[in-house]
């Protein structure tokens, strides 16, 4: 016996009856489905075992249509992919600080475009950010953090590799963010 709550599924559910008697191969079905879905990492076997309950339940009279892989991956805007490319290539010059001046030499936009998209991505990819500066600042600020963990890091030198004027400028940095000091970092990990 198989239950859910009617209209679960979707609008296209006749939800005129809320349990379903599965036959015991059926069942026998669902049960290595689920063992599959469970024990995998295969993205392979586990699309074939969404399929093979889908195929289970539509042969039992359930009114379910798999939709076509397409359905489940969205197209990237080449803009979006640009702007990817960019802010990776932005942020792995360490030690250079990076503006909108230069973003704006590689991705061949205007100024105003530039920050059009570049809102438009941060927020659609939930990045915890409104613009550029502040991206920059964050990942400078979380790069940081982790270089400190390391066992032989100075401030001075992590500070240096991420392009700071000195080690005070990183040291305040932290200290607008709400962060421990960069050498208490180790201790307190």
């Amino acid at each position: 016996m198989v239950e859910w709550e009617p209209g679960h599924f979707g609008r296209s559910i006749d939800t005129s009856f809320e349990t379903l008697r599965i036959s015991p191969r059926g069942l026998e079905a669902l049960q290595r489905a689920a063992a599959t879905i469970a024990g995998t990492r295969s993205s392979i076997e586990l699309r074939q075992a969404v399929r093979d309950v889908f195929a289970v339940l539509r042969s039992h009279g359930v009114p379910l249509h798999l939709p076509p892989e397409s359905a489940f991956v969205e197209a990237v805007p080449e803009h979006e992919v640009v702007l990817a490319r960019i802010i990776d290539r932005a942020l792995s010059h360490r030690g250079d600080r990076v503006g909108m001046v230069d973003l704006e030499d590689l991705s061949g936009w205007s100024e105003r475009s530039l920050r059009r998209h570049l809102r438009q991505y941060l927020r659609k990819y939930h990045f915890d950010a409104l613009a550029w500066r502040e991206l920059y600042r964050r990942w400078r600020l979380s790069t940081g953090l982790a270089l400190m963990g390391a066992a032989k890091a100075t401030t001075e030198s992590v500070a240096e590799y991420l392009g700071y004027s000195s080690p005070t400028a990183f040291c305040r940095a932290f200290a607008s963010a709400g962060l421990p000091s960069p050498g208490s970092i180790r201790r307190l990990l």
